[in-house]
């Protein structure tokens, strides 16, 4: 998969849950914000515990083409605010109603202060995408599910 696909997809993922409400899951799918660590004070790692309770889509003519998990930390800094983004993307589901803990790793953004460890406010989100096949990397057909959790106070 190409890189600025990749990034592209992750974008619109956390964008299009980001507009759901907070601990809100579309269609079964979950997303719950559970540890997040300062390391250096400049990567937080945060786990994000996801749920796929069901196959959502056909799995007789269809897979899953892609998930992507994401989360965002920011944390007063004196009169700045320290921030990070971060993206994770792979096969973390079998839509079994198990939860997977996903480690999301968060760069302080190299323009504004680093973390200091205390309280942030995080944001996460989960999105699953399904679709029939027509190659290695190409689907059709999509069908998805997504959830965010945040924003939610966490000690880091």
């Amino acid at each position: 998969m190409h890189r600025g696909f990749l990034f592209l997809s992750a974008a619109l993922a956390f964008g299009t849950a980001a507009l759901l409400p907070v601990g809100a899951a579309a269609s079964g799918v979950t997303a719950q914000i559970g540890q997040a660590n300062l390391q250096s004070r400049v990567l937080v790692v945060v786990t994000v515990n996801a749920t796929c309770p069901a196959p959502f889509w056909d799995p007789s003519t269809q897979t899953i083409a892609y998930e992507v998990v994401n989360a965002s930390v920011e944390e007063a800094s004196g009169k700045e605010i320290s921030h990070g983004f971060g993206g994770a993307s792979g096969q973390f589901f079998s839509c079994d109603n198990s939860t997977v803990a996903i480690p999301v790793s968060v760069l302080a953004d190299t323009n504004g202060p680093p973390f200091h460890g205390g309280s942030a406010i995080v944001t996460a989100s989960v999105s699953v995408v399904a679709g029939t096949s027509c190659g290695p990397g190409c689907f059709y057909n999509l069908v998805s599910q997504s959830a965010t959790d945040g924003p939610r106070p966490v000690h880091i």
